[in-house]
């Protein structure tokens, strides 16, 4: 278990692309299949939301 510190300082170092991967891993109660198909159309940046 990471605290959340430590999950901010793993996305820090991740290369950029996967930064939005690893935060919503932690934070957006997604399942890796869930993850592993999102595509940069599936995230509303504006809205801070995933669909």
């Amino acid at each position: 278990m990471l605290t959340v510190s430590e999950v901010f300082a793993l996305a820090d170092v991740v290369p950029h692309r996967f930064r939005a991967l690893v935060l919503l891993a932690t934070f957006g109660s997604m399942r890796w299949s869930e993850l592993a198909a999102l595509r940069r159309y599936n995230l509303d940046l504006t809205g801070r939301t995933a669909k």
